[in-house]
């Protein structure tokens, strides 16, 4: 039996069965594509970065590192991962009234004052009060995520340590909305 969807595709090509769970696929394809054109809109996206496989020889030693691009099962596997999250918190929240959270919520509203001279220097100006809404959050991350050479990338983000995080249920800030 064939594990790759290619080959199961071609082995199966116009049964009943194929037709059905193209059509599956197909909508499938289609949420996942609403979800991630929404989210781009609406709330924060982590850039999109390959996977990594490593080729390993005999003795387990690293030959070399190969990028692999996303793969549509990929991007529809963490968009049903992400609904489903996001329908457990509800539940959670709702039925329970308590849950595991972690929940970004953006700016702690005490530190907007500094974050706005801070970013100054770097030649990009916010509203301290703006910054607290998710359009004010969401217009200041595309600003320093659009030019690669405007800012020094760092590994680990200075935002961080002006956000503020809560561990119950409630509105995210980042890509997970």
């Amino acid at each position: 039996m064939t594990t790759s969807l290619t080959g199961w595709k071609a082995a199966a090509a116009g049964s009943r069965t194929a037709r059905r769970s193209r059509s599956k696929l197909t909508l499938l394809k289609d949420v996942c594509q609403r979800r991630s054109e929404w989210r781009q809109t609406h709330a924060l996206v982590f850039k999109d970065r390959p996977d990594y496989r490593f080729v390993l020889g005999e003795k387990g030693e690293v030959l070399d590192i190969v990028a692999e691009p996303r793969r549509i099962a990929n991007r529809i596997v963490e968009e049903s991962m992400i609904a489903a999250n996001i329908c457990a918190a509800r539940v959670l929240r709702d039925k329970l009234g308590f849950g595991v959270y972690n929940v970004h919520t953006g700016f702690d509203p005490a530190n907007t004052e500094q974050l706005a001279a801070l970013l100054k220097t770097h030649d990009v100006h916010v509203d301290p009060t703006e910054v607290l809404t998710l359009e004010g959050f969401c217009k200041l991350r595309r600003e320093l995520d659009a030019p690669a050479d405007r800012f020094p990338r760092q590994p680990h983000s200075p935002l961080p340590v002006v956000c503020g995080n809560q561990h119950r249920a409630g509105p995210a800030l980042w890509s997970w909305a």
